[in-house]
């Protein structure tokens, strides 16, 4: 029956990649204009909880379209021996996970008074901005320049959003430590659904699902490894 399923979705799976980025750049828009409408009466926590979410759409294209390259960068890291185009990350996989997660972050903010769910999101971003740091040395040991495709927006987007919003929220007092448990337990259980179940049960290395050309693959990484392997 997934079998099934996955056949079907080859057959759409074109159909979705060029919808994507339209899918995100509506998604972007509709956060910004609730933030020029609304600028007057959102708290300040508020408009970094948004910002959070807003975020989280230019680390996807950071890490999947400009410069892109994340795919090539985590298959190293997870498969150094022998890392794919597909194995263990592929289009379709990058795809679920950043739906899941666009999901996860702007649902948040929609219920800004829910401050467990900014702590978790919060948190969330401080954990990207530790792995894209850990992934931008690692290239360095192949002699590729030092940075990882995900690292100036986690850094500069959501990484400066967490820290705000943590930083209003604490100094107003409006958290309790019902919220940081909380809080703790909603990220851990997106991780696992967002992330973990979707990457265990499309992650294949006979998958279909694989990047178009060495320039999608590659992204950020093209120019510097193109002699060395002698890509196209």
């Amino acid at each position: 029956m997934w079998g099934e399923a996955m056949k079907k979705f080859e057959i759409i799976f074109p159909v979705l990649k060029k919808c994507w980025p339209v899918f995100l750049v509506a998604v972007g828009l509709i956060e910004l204009i609730v933030l020029y409408l609304f600028n007057d009466s959102l708290p300040l926590h508020h408009k970094y909880q948004i910002g959070m979410a807003f975020a989280l759409l230019l680390h996807i294209f950071e890490e999947e379209f400009f410069p892109g390259g994340f795919g090539f960068s985590f298959n190293t890291v997870k498969n150094p021996k022998d890392y794919s185009d597909c194995y263990p990350m592929n289009p379709m996989i990058s795809m679920t996970v950043n739906f899941l997660g666009v999901l996860f972050l702007t649902i948040s903010a929609f219920f800004p008074s829910l401050y467990f769910l900014g702590i978790g999101v919060a948190v969330f971003w401080g954990l990207e901005v530790m792995i894209h740091t850990v992934l931008a040395f690692l290239p360095r040991a192949k002699g590729l320049p030092l940075y990882s495709p995900g690292l100036l927006t986690a850094w500069l987007a959501g990484g400066f959003c967490a820290y705000r919003y943590l930083h209003t929220v604490i100094s107003e007092n409006l958290l309790s430590g019902y919220d940081w448990a909380l809080g703790i337990v909603y990220l851990f259980a997106g991780i696992i659904l967002v992330i973990r179940i979707p990457e265990d049960r499309l992650s294949d290395k006979n998958s279909p699902f694989r990047y178009e050309n060495d320039r999608e693959f590659y992204g950020f990484f093209y120019r510097y490894i193109k002699q060395r392997y002698q890509l196209k």
